[in-house]
């Protein structure tokens, strides 16, 4: 079996947190060329060829060279980096259909050595400079990796490797009853290669809602992109005193929905935060032409599969949740536009405020 039987240009990007969104169901459209560094999204990829091109260097794509240029690896440590995904992939085959059981806790989950904030730590000055006091640091379960923080994976040929997240944020990733099923790790120094990093063999961010657990049992949700989004919005909940609302965080502007690869989807997810009485969803991207326009189609998802009323929010023009004020962000939310039907989803993209 080669390298690269089974994997798709998406389940790459899906496994190293590569931004990227689907024109349509066959092809990528990823935001950052890995090797001229526009981030404008001129790179286009087949899904199923696996071949593209970056429409500023021109340079042309397969699944080998992109992660080749994406990762700097050499040849005999790519092959590994490349099993090491497929075996990943391999791992989100579902076993369970309830709910409750396909939600996989690993309870035995051993997270980097980290200082927590607080108690171990003052609060890193990275994190005061994102509005992030040490109240929401606690909250938040923040904590800090400076040295010696590795968290141990096994790779394709079963022996352990490791991973160092010093010089990292160490965001912990519950599920829907709090439990510690994943985590990432952002870059605090400007000096990484990688702003976020991500453990490998552990649930894909894209299965799962961030801040999940605090939004369980309320009538209606922000959804947001990132962590640091999802936090500013709430600390503008907070500081409001806005009742009957929570805010979680998707980790890219798609819902991943169940296929023979997911165990559980984001979908399932807020399909049960319905269950527990989740009325409408409001998503909240950044204020920018194409993540409006991501973000009506998202809402379509949703509302088409679960039943919910959605909604979309238009923030100021080229910012994000964690760039504007608390009254910025209850603006959008208020004037936010329902996506309930066809008439809706056709309004909201011919009135796309940006």
């Amino acid at each position: 079996m080669g390298l690269l039987d089974g994997l798709t240009i998406k389940n790459y990007c899906d496994y190293n947190g590569i931004e990227y969104k689907q024109p349509s169901e066959n092809e990528v459209n990823i935001k950052v060329c890995p090797h001229c560094g526009n981030s404008k999204w001129k790179v286009y990829i087949n899904n199923y060829s696996n071949i593209g091109t970056c429409h500023v260097c021109k340079t042309v794509y397969n699944a080998y060279t992109f992660a080749r240029e994406f990762t700097g690896y050499d040849k005999g440590k790519l092959a590994a980096h490349l099993k090491d995904v497929r075996r990943e992939e391999k791992l989100l085959i579902p076993t369970y259909t309830d709910y409750r059981k396909a939600v996989r806790e690993y309870k035995n989950l051993r997270l980097p050595i980290a200082k927590s904030i607080g108690i171990d730590i003052a609060n890193p000055n990275y994190l005061k400079n994102r509005g992030i006091t040490e109240h929401y640091s606690k909250m938040f379960d923040l904590r800090v990796c400076d040295s010696n923080s590795i968290y141990v994976c096994k790779g394709s040929d079963g022996e352990p490797y490791e991973q160092s997240y010093d010089g990292r944020i160490l965001i912990p990733i519950k599920n829907i009853d709090g439990v510690i099923v994943s985590f990432q790790g952002r870059d605090y120094t400007g000096l990484a290669e990688k702003k976020y990093m991500f453990p490998s063999g552990v649930n894909s961010a894209s299965t799962l809602l961030y801040n999940i657990d605090k939004a369980k049992g309320c009538p209606n949700v922000i959804i947001n992109e990132g962590v640091f989004d999802v936090i500013a919005t709430q600390i503008a909940i907070d500081k409001l005193a806005i009742p009957d609302l929570a805010v979680v965080g998707s980790f890219g502007k798609h819902f991943s929905k169940r296929t023979d690869r997911l165990e559980v989807s984001q979908i399932e997810h807020l399909n049960e935060m319905k269950r527990l009485g989740l009325k409408t969803a409001t998503i909240m991207w950044d204020g920018e032409k194409d993540a409006y326009n991501d973000a009506i189609k998202a809402a379509e998802t949703i509302h088409r599969k679960i039943g919910i009323k959605t909604r979309v929010a238009a923030l100021p023009s080229g910012k994000d949740p964690n760039e504007v004020i608390p009254q910025d962000i209850w603006k959008a939310y208020l004037n936010a536009v329902k996506i309930d039907s066809t008439f809706d989803i056709l309004k909201a993209r011919s009135s796309n405020p940006y």
